[in-house]
């Protein structure tokens, strides 16, 4: 009886060295079908240490937090997990997308805009974040995938259910800025997404207009750098623009003409310059916490062109901005 009992005893020895004797993108792969998703990372991860430049071993890697983030959604409505898991993944997205991927990323972004319309917020500030993330993801469904039929008409809907509460919602902050302006700004967030989803509607346009420039002057206190603008002009191929910008941040704040960014209709991006050609031109200093300073930014803006954001930029990233009438 011994032999047989040593057999017994073997082969889930040989079966265990068999497993670990397998390939981590291997291992990856039958994890991945298995729905062992945490496992599949685990392996991918190892995968692409062997591997560093491989963009198909990334791609399974982002898959699989996209999938993990969904099972969880299904399984707990987790909605933070979820979008944890997705924003992990993305980390991983190589430049150069295969296009199998972007149609898994495009389906992933509809099945979190999804979760956010199906989630109950908590309260009003909320409601606002869902709002946004559902048409965020929506749009970026359709960026990775025109073709996703699904996410078409999932905005589609959207923006036919929510267009008139925009409307209407812009108009009430538009009537409430004459007792306090920082109201032009609520009519401003409102109207824009109602532009977006009627795009022919001149109502919208003509009154969305007049609610920027209301709100040009009022420094929006829900920016982490709120700038306003005073006043603007032009001289010889140059628009220059009067700003206040304030520093409500822990830290001081280095501050320069070039910090400014100004886009035109067709997203092109123009840098400010300090010019002598115009009075109280803003020179390059530190803002120090909670204080305020003005001064005059250049932008070298060729006939016809129409501006439609300015933004404050530190590295690359927009702390504060102000969309143009």
């Amino acid at each position: 009886m011994k032999p047989f009992f040593s057999f017994i005893i073997i082969i889930p020895l040989l079966l265990l060295l068999v497993g670990c004797s397998k390939a981590p993108l291997e291992r990856g792969d039958e994890a991945f079908r298995q729905g062992n998703y945490g496992e599949a990372i685990l392996a991918y991860l190892e995968a692409a240490k062997e591997q560093p430049e491989n963009d198909a071993i990334k791609e399974k890697i982002a898959t699989a937090y996209f999938k993990q983030g969904e099972l969880i959604y299904q399984k707990r409505r987790v909605l933070r997990a979820f979008q944890a898991r997705v924003d992990k993944g993305v980390e991983y997205l190589p430049i150069n997308l295969s296009e199998e991927m972007r149609k898994t990323v495009s389906n992933t972004h509809l099945q979190l805009a999804l979760a956010y319309q199906k989630t109950r917020p908590e309260n009003n500030y909320q409601k606002k974040e869902y709002f946004d993330k559902t048409l965020y993801n929506l749009e970026e469904a359709l960026a990775f995938d025109p073709a996703n039929s699904k996410a078409e008409q999932a905005l589609q809907d959207f923006k036919t259910a929510h267009f008139q509460e925009m409307l209407d919602k812009g108009k009430r902050y538009y009537n409430l800025g004459k007792k306090d302006p920082l109201n032009y700004l609520n009519a401003d967030y409102y109207l824009t997404n109602a532009t977006k989803f009627n795009t022919e509607n001149t109502e919208v346009i003509k009154l969305l207009k007049k609610v920027r420039s209301k709100a040009l002057n009022v420094l929006d206190p829900t920016q982490q750098i709120p700038l306003a603008i005073a006043d603007r002009t032009s001289k010889e191929g140059f628009l220059a623009y009067l700003i206040v910008i304030q520093n409500p941040d822990l830290e001081n704040l280095k501050i320069s003409a070039a910090n400014f960014i100004l886009l035109n209709q067709n997203g092109k991006e123009i840098k400010g310059q300090s010019s002598e050609l115009f009075a109280q031109a803003l020179s390059p200093a530190t803002l120090k916490t909670g204080a305020e300073i003005s001064g005059v930014v250049a932008f070298p803006v060729k006939k016809g062109v129409r501006p439609t954001r300015l933004e404050f930029r530190v590295n690359g990233k927009v702390l504060g901005y102000k969309n143009l009438p």
